[in-house]
């Protein structure tokens, strides 16, 4: 989830596991990073997940 800073808003939501019911809470704070795709550098949230996954998200979208 991130928030605008300046009105508290949400400004996008990404659910690792939708309707959690089994304990896959994320263990660990996200990392802030900046990563280069196909030539293209963008500001991105990295996580990791109870399972193993990890997510790289866009930090100002919240696009994966």
């Amino acid at each position: 989830m991130a928030l605008k800073a300046a009105t508290g808003e949400l400004a996008w939501g990404f659910q690792t596991t939708h309707h959690d019911v089994w304990d896959y809470d994320l263990p660990a704070q996200p990392t802030l990073a900046s990563v280069t795709y196909q030539g293209v550098t963008s500001p991105a949230v990295i996580q990791t997940t109870k399972q193993g996954l990890l997510f790289t998200l866009n930090r100002d979208t919240g696009a994966p």
